[in-house]
């Protein structure tokens, strides 16, 4: 919006959910649930100057009992799973990316953590229903 803004170009907010929030009611993946994740956690799979370095996880972002959201972060997402593994999150962590989430063109891998990244460079991608 900021950038919009500075451009001159009239922005309009209306009020919706979260691309998170979509994505988990279209897969029937609830963000917090009983006994398996107490709090939900979002982050931006980018550095602050648009780069794609590596993002920094501190140890309390690989939380076993959150869900933990990552924004624009397929290109990171190598060394992303390495970092959240190497800070004590558990490889074998069921994990999920998504694509163009909440659009006809969504697609969604679905692997343990420690596969993530490889089976998303496979195109091993699900087309939405």
């Amino acid at each position: 919006m900021d950038f919009l803004q500075q451009q001159g170009i009239q922005v309009k907010v209306i009020p919706g959910i979260t691309a998170a929030s979509g994505i988990s009611a279209e897969l029937g993946i609830p963000l917090t649930h009983r006994g398996v994740a107490i709090s939900v956690r979002f982050l931006t799979g980018h550095s602050r100057k648009g780069g794609t370095d590596p993002l920094f996880v501190a140890e309390n972002a690989a939380d076993p009992d959150s869900t933990l959201v990552i924004y624009m972060g397929l290109s990171t997402l190598p060394s992303l799973a390495q970092k959240l593994i190497h800070n004590g999150l558990p490889p074998d962590t069921p994990a999920a990316a998504v694509e163009r989430g909440t659009t006809p063109q969504q697609r969604t891998v679905f692997a343990e953590l420690k596969d993530l990244a490889e089976k998303s460079k496979q195109q091993s991608w699900c087309r939405r229903h």
